[in-house]
């Protein structure tokens, strides 16, 4: 494994260095550098899962038992994840609906205290109206 290890590294170095020549030579960026970690967990990865196939070759036996309990371990986070997701999501859609309910019963408060307002403007024209009348009898 530290093999593998050391084979990315020096493979991903080869290819910066290669992409550095070709750029003039100027020293690597921070961003850079994260690249060159990025390329060499590929290629970590790549040999890895060629150490896999080539053990697996070699001892005759099918998939390795605790590569498959990974596996079974990384599907069942891939499902907790997705029923999460699908939770925050219904959780989203409560909240809208509320949000929607709420302004709902604003605008009938908002409508009732304007109806209400409305019959008192009306009622007091009506008295203004009615004390005007019996003031010019």
């Amino acid at each position: 494994m530290e093999h593998v290890r050391i084979a990315a590294r020096e493979q991903a170095a080869v290819q910066f260095i290669q992409s550095r020549q070709a750029a003039g030579g100027a020293a690597a960026t921070e961003e850079e550098m994260l690249q060159i970690e990025g390329l060499t967990a590929q290629f970590v990865a790549e040999g890895m899962q060629q150490l896999k196939e080539l053990s697996g070759q070699i001892s005759g036996q099918g998939p390795d038992p605790l590569v498959q309990l990974k596996e079974q371990e990384l599907q069942i986070k891939a499902q907790a994840e997705q029923s999460d997701a699908q939770v925050d999501q219904a959780k989203l859609q409560l909240d809208a609906q509320n949000q929607q309910l709420r302004a709902d019963q604003f605008q009938q408060r908002l409508a009732a205290q304007e109806r209400q307002t409305q019959a008192r403007i009306q009622s007091a024209m009506e008295r203004e109206l009615l004390k005007l009348g019996r003031g010019g009898q």
